[in-house]
């Protein structure tokens, strides 16, 4: 297929980035390449695509990718390998159905399956391979009739994957604590539902010493944690907002001023992370998270408003605003009058929850809660006695500096939709570029973080080094935004360049470290799901970077 410049890189970034070839399933916009899997026995790499089955991938000649083979099954939604063993996770139709794990050997011949939870979203080896975690996620039906408790399921698998054994672990101990855990910040809004079916099992990252498991619950706005061995939820973690209106921070709210501006609003957000790493550094645990940020958007229930149409809870009549917390006009010249906040290139437009921000319970609005915190944070887990009491705190978080490298090296995709190519600014009123994939890996002893952002395309890193001071380590994208896919109104159309524009969607990472890999470097795997696409690139460090590492 063609390649597209890998636009958003510079000489001067700490890691360096060599395209190295790509593979493309030929489907647009149906989740082909979602979840990628390498197994450095095989040395093949494994790959969800949920419109056809498991795709099987020889990257020996990594210029050219090519399929292997299909295991054919629709609904798919992750795979993981560990030794001889490759998992995946399929998720029926049904929403009451449940989800069913299959194990095969690495000739892709089944070995056994079980069943788990309901939607399985997302699966796991821990670290020593003795047991298989899968998030559950359990999304209602359309109508909300069908609406199963969201759970984790833990698979047994040191006697043998043909004898597995399973255990599920619950979120219903929860349910007394409704009102303690959402004042302490966990977004459980819907009415009409109990607290726990609003907790959705996201992403699951393991601990080094295989014991415990952290649990991204991304609408909810928390972390759960698991104690593996005894199929237990000790604790949901709030992950509290996160204020855009300091310096620093900030973000571009409006999708129609078109141009790249990132002010300082009166606006907090939810962190609402999606995927989630663990790593350890002198002696500490950390976690890292992407923060794509979602709603809680069903044809039943819908948080999704604009600020500026908000309305008072209680008085339709009254401003929807609180008077004190926004002004109706400014003295001096300080701050922003409500008719100033509201407008279409302020923030009139951005998407906000309108089941959040009445504080005193008068009906207006005293905070304003948009979906996402457009960063990546990294969190350091509190020691504690009892895992029931354990907290994480916050120790460095990128800012707004997703946005500002977006808009400096790559204008054109700076909060772009990832089906509309020439959409720049398009997303600024909802999550912006959306960061989604996450995967931590020691690049020559330096850690680098790689994130996929969604929407805008294309993969930023820190190195992280020192967990407490990140430094920005560079940004590539293979998409050509100059390329008219020639969609129709609805973005439904199979566009007919396609392979012109390179990557769309970036979802799922990882690294295949060195002494696996078939150039003997590491190589970092991208799948895009809108584009179908999967990219292989090299991944090496400045030789100043080397020299100046920290411990």
């Amino acid at each position: 297929m063609s390649s597209p410049p890998l636009a958003g890189t510079q000489p001067t970034d700490i890691a360096q980035v060599k395209f190295l070839g790509a593979y493309s399933s030929g489907l647009f916009n149906e989740s082909a390449c979602e979840i990628a899997a390498w197994s450095p026995l095989a040395k093949r790499l494994y790959v969800t695509n949920s419109a056809q089955g498991l795709s099987t991938l020889d990257i020996s000649d990594s210029a050219n990718p090519s399929q292997l083979s299909m295991t054919r099954q629709f609904g798919i939604t992750s795979v993981a390998t560990y030794g001889n063993l490759i998992a995946m996770c399929w998720k029926p139709k049904s929403k009451d159905a449940l989800g069913e794990v299959r194990l095969f050997d690495l000739a892709m011949k089944q070995i056994g399956s079980i069943k788990v939870g309901n939607g399985p979203d997302m699966l796991t080896f821990t670290p020593d391979g003795k047991r298989l975690l899968v998030a559950n996620e359990a999304e209602p039906s359309d109508d909300g009739v069908i609406d199963p408790a969201g759970s984790i399921s833990i698979i047994d698998l040191s006697q043998g994957a043909e004898k597995a054994t399973l255990r599920n672990a619950s979120f219903d101990s929860f349910e007394s604590r409704a009102a303690e855990l959402r004042a302490a910040g966990v977004h459980a809004p819907m009415t009409g539902r109990t607290f726990i079916q609003q907790l959705e099992p996201e992403y699951i990252a393991v601990s080094a010493d295989s014991k415990r498991a952290f649990i991204t619950l991304q609408e909810a706005n928390a972390i759960a944690v698991l104690d593996i061995a005894t199929a237990e939820i000790t604790a949901i973690l709030p992950l509290s907002l996160k204020d855009f209106s300091k310096v620093g921070v900030g973000l571009d709210g409006s999708d129609k001023e078109n141009r790249a501006t990132l002010s300082l609003w009166p606006v907090r957000g939810m962190y609402q992370p999606d995927s989630i790493a663990y790593f350890q550094c002198d002696g500490q645990e950390y976690l890292v998270t992407a923060n794509e940020g979602e709603a809680f958007e069903y044809p039943f229930f819908n948080e999704n408003q604009r600020v500026s149409k908000l309305k008072n809870l209680q008085d339709p009549t009254r401003s929807a605003l609180d008077p004190k917390k926004f002004p109706l006009a400014t003295e001096g010249g300080d701050g922003y009058a409500q008719s100033d906040l509201l407008k279409s290139d302020a923030i009139g437009r951005l998407e906000v929850s309108e089941f959040c921000g009445d504080t005193d319970g008068d009906g207006d609005y005293d905070d304003l809660v948009c979906f996402g915190a457009r960063s990546v944070t990294l969190w350091r887990i509190v020691p504690t006695k009892d895992d029931a009491q354990i907290r994480i705190e916050i120790v460095w978080d990128s800012g707004s500096e997703i946005e500002r490298k977006l808009r400096d090296r790559m204008p054109q995709a700076f909060n772009a939709d990832n089906r509309k190519n020439s959409s720049f600014d398009g997303r600024s009123d909802a999550r912006g570029p959306e960061p989604e994939g996450l995967t931590v890996a020691m690049i020559s002893d330096h850690r680098i973080i790689f994130v996929g952002l969604e929407r805008a395309g294309g993969v930023m890193m820190w190195d992280a080094t020192d967990p407490t001071k990140p430094i920005f380590a560079g940004y590539f994208n293979r998409r050509d935004t100059s390329v008219d896919l020639g969609l129709d109104a609805d973005g439904d159309k199979v566009p007919d360049r396609i392979s012109d524009v390179g990557d769309l969607g970036p979802e799922g990472l990882l690294v295949i470290p060195a002494d696996s890999s078939p150039t003997n470097n590491p190589i970092l795997v991208v799948c895009n799901e809108v584009s179908g696409t999967i990219s292989l690139f090299e991944i090496a460090l400045k030789e100043s970077a080397n020299k100046s590492k920290t411990k």
